[in-house]
């Protein structure tokens, strides 16, 4: 699967997960850091939202911000296959203390978890700023999903930039 496809599959996976119906999108990149990139989505509906994230073939992690919802966290997977449910979740940075993102809902090839606007949320952040890579953890607090962290730091600079210019 293509880079451009994957992010295209994770950006449909949410979109359907909200509404009933997935409006169209566009998407452009804004800024790239190393292994991570921001884009700037407009939907055919009006919404607008900005994703800064990695990709790899058949998976990405992206955190994503609008107007209209707490900043989410998304952890996409080609291979899985999720009928829509909850489900407690953990993120771990490096070897630090893991993350607990509370529930989280998991849809089709999809993780998707709010990131409190508190100060575990932004200690979160912070961390994945500072780190090297990020997992998602199993029941059993083995990784599931592991990504770089390579270029987060700006990238997640640049995330808070576009989501101030949203209307």
């Amino acid at each position: 699967m293509s880079r451009r496809f994957a992010i295209m599959a994770v950006s449909l996976a949410l979109a359907a997960a909200a509404a009933d119906a997935a409006p169209t999108q566009d998407a452009k990149v804004v800024f790239t850091a190393k292994d991570w990139s921001v884009r700037r989505i407009d939907w055919s509906d009006g919404a607008k939202a900005c994703v800064a994230g990695v990709t790899r073939p058949d998976a990405a992690l992206t955190l994503w911000a609008d107007n209209r919802h707490p900043l989410r966290v998304q952890v996409y997977d080609g291979r899985w296959n999720f009928r829509p449910r909850s489900h407690a979740v953990r993120l771990q940075v490096d070897a630090g203390r893991p993350f607990a993102a509370g529930t989280a809902q998991l849809f089709r090839q999809s993780v998707i978890a709010e990131v409190p606007a508190d100060a575990q949320g932004a200690a979160f952040l912070a961390a994945l700023g500072r780190g090297r890579e990020v997992r998602l953890l199993a029941d059993d607090g083995k990784a599931l999903q592991s990504f770089s962290l390579a270029g987060a730091q700006a990238a997640l600079g640049m995330l808070t930039r576009c989501a101030a210019g949203l209307p």
